[in-house]
This record gives C-alpha cells, structure tokens and sequence, in this order.
C-alpha cells in the first residue's frame, strides 16, 4: 500500500512536470515566435525528469519553511505552478550538466515555460473542481424538487 502511494505520488509530479513543460514550452515559443524555445519531445524530458525531482523536494522545503497548515493550503493551489517552474529549471540544469541536446532553451526560459504551463494546469483544474461542483449542487437540487413534486401527489 505505501509502495503505491510513493509510486503515485512520483507519477503525479512527473505528469505535472510534464504537462507544464509541453504546454507552456509550445506557448511560450508561439508567443515569442522564436526558435528559443525546444521543441515538444525535449520539453516533455525536461518535465519529467525535473518534475519527479521538484514534486520531492518542493514539499519538503515547504514543510521546513512553513510548517502549518496554511502551507498545505498554499502548495496545493500552487503545486501546478511551482513543479512546473522547479521542473524546467531542474531539468534544463541536470541535462545541460549531462551534455544532453536539448535545443537552445536555457535555464531561464524553461523555468518561465514551465511556470507558465503550470498557471495553464492549475486554470484547467479550477474549472474542472467548478464544474464538479455545480454540477453535484445542481443534481441535489434536482433531487430536492422532483422529491418535493411526488410529495404534492
């Protein structure tokens, strides 16, 4: 069972590294129109590889730093955002560090991808965590008038 939730957890960060580094990585290079940027298959390694390190570490200074609950509250509405930003930066420097070939993007310009990808993330999940909730409160008050109408039988 711990084993699951371990392997879970580094699962979660690598796809939030992931996501954000793609996304924010094809809008960023959109927006500026430059070359700077990588392209998507490099911007998915560094997500990964620098997400499944952040979804780590980030928790873990966060708890050091801030040990309350306002923390817990804080990291969860800007887990998306900081992964993402700590995944680029992470994975641009251990690639870079590595000889890798990983276009022209530097260190700078993946974190900003990646923060930027992350804002994207966490925009689609608020909307996400809306509809589900307005669709549950809704369907409750569906229930509410259709019991109320066989009450009037």
């Amino acid at each position: 069972m711990c084993e699951a939730l371990v392997l879970g957890f580094f699962a979660s960060g690598t796809l939030a590294g992931v996501l954000a580094m793609v996304i924010g990585n094809a809008v960023m290079r959109a927006a500026t129109n430059s070359s700077v940027y990588t392209d998507d298959n490099s911007a998915a390694i560094i997500g990964a590889l620098g997400g499944v390190i952040a979804s780590f570490v980030l928790p873990l200074v966060l708890a050091i730093l801030l040990p309350t609950i306002i923390t817990l509250a804080v990291f969860i509405i800007a887990a998306p955002i900081a992964i993402g930003a700590a995944s680029g930066a992470i994975g641009t420097a251990i690639l870079r560090a590595a000889g890798k070939n990983i276009g022209d993007i530097t260190v700078l310009q993946a974190t900003s991808a990646g923060a930027v990808g992350g804002s994207i993330v966490m925009g689609i999940l608020v909307v996400i965590l809306i509809v589900l909730a307005l669709s549950s409160v809704l369907s409750r008050c569906l229930k509410t008038i259709k019991s109320s109408m066989e009450d009037w039988d």
